[in-house]
């Protein structure tokens, strides 16, 4: 859906404090929410509050145009309107080989588990912020908006990034928040 649960947010924002990227990704936008939050914490936060003192980069890819409002162009350096595997795949021209920072928000639980673990090894970024429910979701419930792609194909949970290199869960209530340093995740 183009909006998720806020619990997590104060941790997302600090992250990207932590991290200071100059170059982010939001990888299935939705509302844009996110991309607000990225523009705030990389430039906003650091003294650069006008649109043309900004040096932070934050692209977005979205499958679905419904969801395109003018808050993109408001916040987003590029917008790219496609599935995420084509980006992965082919990246498309204009988009940078490998991001600081990609916020996947909300994004993994709609690929069948192995199909998500994989764009998650395959993102281009340094470091990738995933977030996805931490509660059971009626797998059985219709398309949200029309969009097929809102529906819910496979769970996450802790154990899945557990203990493994590079993986650290930020937070866990009713979302699930894993950073993972992709230098080292694999």
């Amino acid at each position: 859906m183009p909006t998720s649960d806020p619990s997590c947010m104060t941790e997302v924002c600090r992250t990207i404090i932590k991290l200071r990227p100059k170059t982010a990704l939001d990888l299935g936008s939705g509302f844009g929410k996110y991309g607000v939050l990225l523009r705030e914490y990389m430039d906003v936060w650091f003294g650069r509050p006008f649109p043309h003192t900004w040096e932070g980069r934050i692209d977005c890819v979205e499958l679905w145009r419904p969801y395109i409002t003018p808050l993109y162009d408001a916040v987003y350096d590029n917008i790219f309107i496609e599935d995420i595997r084509d980006f992965i795949k082919d990246p498309p021209e204009g988009a940078l080989p490998m991001y600081d920072l990609c916020y996947f928000g909300d994004v993994i639980e709609h690929f069948p588990k192995e199909e998500g673990l994989d764009i998650l090894r395959r993102i281009p970024a340094r470091h990738v912020l995933l977030q996805t429910p931490n509660f059971d979701t009626n797998p059985n419930r219709p398309a949200l908006y029309g969009n097929e792609a809102e529906l819910h194909l496979s769970r996450f949970y802790a154990p899945d990034f557990e203990g493994k290199p590079g993986a650290t869960i930020i937070c866990q209530n009713r979302l699930l928040l894993v950073l993972i340093d992709k230098g080292v995740w694999r």
